[in-house]
């Protein structure tokens, strides 16, 4: 995907969000609230879509609900693939080595910004 085709999304202020912490969002006009998450761990931040690589099923096994306990991992309620959180490699289980699709996040003035495609109409 090209550059030129994605938007940004403010997603609010970084203390907003837990650590380790998740948060699912869509682009405006989206069907699903969930189509991509944002993982932060400490100042580290990223950002993927909301599909296992293995069945291609959502990630979350409740709302904004992505991680194990030690928020270390991503981890498919389905069939347990297992994710690295911030780099979104495939950690074990029938992910089969094939990571996350990842998507550009940054902080502007201690706010969460992404960069996803925009909903084809």
């Amino acid at each position: 995907m090209n550059e030129a085709e994605l938007i940004e999304i403010d997603l609010g202020p970084l203390e907003a969000l837990g650590d380790p912490g998740t948060l699912e969002f869509s682009p405006p006009g989206a069907k699903f609230p969930d189509d991509y998450f944002i993982v932060r761990r400490g100042e580290a931040l990223a950002c993927f879509s909301n599909v296992c690589t293995h069945m291609q099923q959502p990630l979350n096994w409740a709302p904004n609900r992505f991680l194990n306990k030690s928020g270390e991992y991503i981890v498919c309620p389905a069939h347990g693939a297992t994710y690295d959180s911030l780099s979104g490699d495939c950690r074990g289980g029938p992910c089969n080595g094939r990571g996350l699709t990842s998507w550009p996040v940054r902080l502007d003035k201690g706010r969460i910004i992404v960069r996803v495609p925009s909903v084809q109409m």
